[in-house]
């Protein structure tokens, strides 16, 4: 059974907020930060709490490599590079990140043609963390970098569908009618 973060739904279900998505931005979905939200509304709490998990979460880590990646993922995300390039170790990082449950992999597709599970290129491709408010805990981004990350784990915790991306759009996916582009835009 794969356990997510909550998603946008379940966190307005949480808070009994009708719109509250720049809130879902800052706190996400880690149980213990929405708790303290809808008990304090303290989002200086829930950012100290978010800290304590990413000091735990570097703690596990076994490797230096392992934390290399895992600081890479805000430039990444924010530069739209997909400089995920597998070798000299790191593979071994992300897959360690991944299968801890911590990073989502979209693999970059060499062509935007179905079905794109054939196209998709495994050396290539851009990281995610598990949970949007943990990354504004990491590094100020802009709004963009903050809805590919949301984009990315609305997909994951609710969908349950494989996600590409290619040079010219953030994510594809692909579902019985088609191939659908999805682009990031500002969403606060």
């Amino acid at each position: 059974m794969n356990l997510y973060p909550l998603s946008y739904k379940e966190f307005l279900l949480a808070t009994k907020q009708i719109d509250a998505l720049k809130d879902y931005y800052f706190v996400c979905g880690m149980p213990e930060a929405v708790q303290h939200f809808v008990s304090h509304h303290s989002y200086d709490e829930v950012r100290n709490i978010q800290k304590r998990i990413l000091l735990d979460y570097e703690h596990d880590f076994p490797r230096p490599k392992i934390s290399k990646v895992w600081n890479s993922i805000p430039i990444q995300i924010s530069n739209n590079t997909y400089e995920g390039k597998r070798g000299k170790g790191f593979d071994v990082a992300v897959k360690w990140l991944a299968d801890c449950g911590l990073i989502y992999i979209v693999n970059r597709v060499r062509q935007v043609k179905p079905p794109l599970k054939i196209h998709e290129d495994f050396n290539t491709f851009q990281l995610y963390l598990l949970d949007i408010g943990l990354l504004g805990c990491i590094a100020k981004l802009d709004e963009h970098t903050l809805s590919k990350q949301y984009i990315c784990q609305q997909f994951m915790a609710t969908e349950h569908v494989s996600i590409y991306c290619a040079d010219d759009t953030d994510f594809l996916i692909e579902k019985e009618d088609g191939i659908i582009p999805i682009s990031a835009q500002k969403a606060l």
